[in-house]
Parts: C-alpha cells; structure tokens; sequence
C-alpha cells in the first residue's frame, strides 16, 4: 500500500479516533427512574411539557390475582381518576366501581382496591391542601427535558441526553409555588424515611423539571407512603 499516492485529507479520515469513545455506552434516552440512585451536582436543562396520555392497564385477567407490583399501577390510576371532591366512604366506592363499568379497571382489580386508603389520602393534610387549591390541582403529567451527558455520566462528552419522568400529582398553592406528590404503595420493611429516601433522586428530577417547564418555583416535595398513610418530605 503507496500512502504517497493518497491524498492527505483521506489519510487524515482514515485515522481519526472519535474522542468520545465511552458515548456507546450512554443512552440517548433515559427515564427518571433510571436516574434515581445517581447524584448530579448542576443543573443546566432545556425542558418541554406534554400531558400523558393514559391508556388502560392490562396486567390482570379475570383468573388472576392483582400482584404487589400491579397494586401499583393500580393505585396510580385510581388516584389520577378520582374526584377528591366527592370524598365520602361511599362516594369513593361509587367512583371506584364507575372505573369498573367504564371500563378502566377490571372486576378483579375493583376487589383489590381499598377505598379507604384513598380517604386517608384526602382526609390527611396533604390531601386537604389539594382540595383547597383543586383548580391548580394536576395529575399524571409527562415530561421530557435534555441534559448534557457529563452532567449524568462520567464522561467527557457534552451531547445531548433526552430525560423523561412522569410526575403523580402537583398543585400549585396559595403562594404561587408547586408543591410535588408522589405516591408509593411500597411494603415498609425499615421505617418510614428509610424507604422515602429512595425516592429522593427521583423527586429532585421532578422538581428540576416542574420549575423549568412552568417557570414556577417549587416549594415541597412529598412521598406519600400508602402503607402507613404519611407523607414524607422530601
């Protein structure tokens, strides 16, 4: 092989290295989930808001029992689909058997849901604070908003990453900040702080996006834990 008789530019092609030889193993997506565990010392994000669409779970038939896993996604839905207005015992039970006839939920995951551990929701403070700002009030929003790969990763590329989460439930209250929920139906095996703590990466995601979307700050950051019924600071 001459490399006299090849021109100089291609030679130069030929051997280029990309400088960025980590970036194939970072993904272009990633979900806040993901993101949960991981620390990140800055932000500096472009975000962009859009509602979710919500489609009908499919993960019980009739001959089969709701699992731990699938109460969760269960409760979600209950909890985006109720009217916390109408937050007597028996009012509860009527909208919880509506999404049943509507076609939301199925018999058998009808029978799994407690009412009353949505009545504990709306009757604890946090719930009543939601009620007394309802029209500020939302529920089961996506998002997505990009950050630099060496803001998440240990790297040195500056590319663009896509994060994406959805946020429970946010109000805005009377002082015109955010306040974020978000609900776990997790079994407490510790105590309380110690499984909402898991839970705090995730919730700082949150709130980064929140503000950047709606130009609001926020204010306070909940877990709201089923099993005991608190809702933790977060």
């Amino acid at each position: 092989f001459d490399s006299g008789c090849v021109d100089n530019d291609i030679l130069q092609a030929i051997s280029y290295e990309y400088p960025y030889n980590d970036m194939p193993n970072v993904p272009a997506n990633i979900s806040v989930t993901e993101l949960k565990k991981m620390s990140m010392e800055q932000q500096n994000t472009h975000f962009m808001f859009t509602p979710k669409v919500v489609a009908v779970p499919q993960f019980a038939k009739k001959d089969q029992r709701v699992t731990a896993a699938a109460k969760g996604t269960l409760m979600h839905l209950v909890m985006e689909k109720t009217d916390f207005t109408r937050s007597t015992l028996p009012e509860l039970k009527e909208q919880i058997k509506d999404m049943l006839e509507k076609g939301y939920i199925t018999q058998k995951e009808c029978e799994a849901v407690n009412a009353e551990d949505v009545l504990g929701f709306i009757n604890s403070p946090l719930g009543q604070n939601i009620i007394a700002n309802y029209d500020k009030f939302y529920r089961e929003y996506s998002f997505k908003y990009i950050m630099k790969a060496n803001e998440i990763y240990d790297v040195a590329c500056d590319d663009d990453i896509i994060v994406q989460g959805i946020v429970d439930a946010f109000y805005i209250d009377s002082d015109g900040k955010i306040v974020i929920i978000d609900y776990k139906t997790d079994k407490i095996t510790e105590n309380e702080q110690k499984t909402a703590e898991k839970y705090r990466e995730q919730l700082k995601y949150y709130s980064i996006a929140i503000e950047k979307i709606l130009k609001i700050p926020v204010k306070e950051a909940y877990i709201y834990l089923f099993e005991t019924g608190n809702a933790i600071k977060m």
